[in-house]
């Protein structure tokens, strides 16, 4: 399962030119990762994982997948109405897209 996630971290990151930051998982696999490797989920491993986990039903995923995720912060404060706007539509496109990848 471990050799698997890190094949496709590897393949997206020659594909993309940057690693994964995601990894989605069913709660299978995040069980039987936790029990293979029970290190890798300790805050004091001595290799860290790298990537965020995003556990999703089994019927939405069979098979582990990695992706990138980019969130980008808020500038604050805003100076002007038009800005707060701007400001606005950028959040809902951030949720609109953490939401088709199950980070919400």
């Amino acid at each position: 399962m471990l050799s698997q996630i890190l094949y496709q971290a590897q393949i997206f990151e020659r594909k993309h030119g940057r690693a994964p930051n995601v990894v989605y998982l069913n709660p299978d696999h995040l069980a039987y990762l936790k029990q293979e490797y029970p290190n890798l989920f300790n805050d004091g491993a001595p290799i860290p994982f790298g990537m965020r986990i995003v556990v999703k039903s089994a019927e939405a995923l069979t098979h582990p997948h990695v992706a990138r995720v980019l969130i980008q912060p808020v500038k604050t404060p805003v100076k002007s109405i038009h800005a707060a706007a701007k400001v606005s539509m950028r959040q809902v496109a951030v949720w609109q897209k953490a939401r088709r990848h199950g980070c919400i």
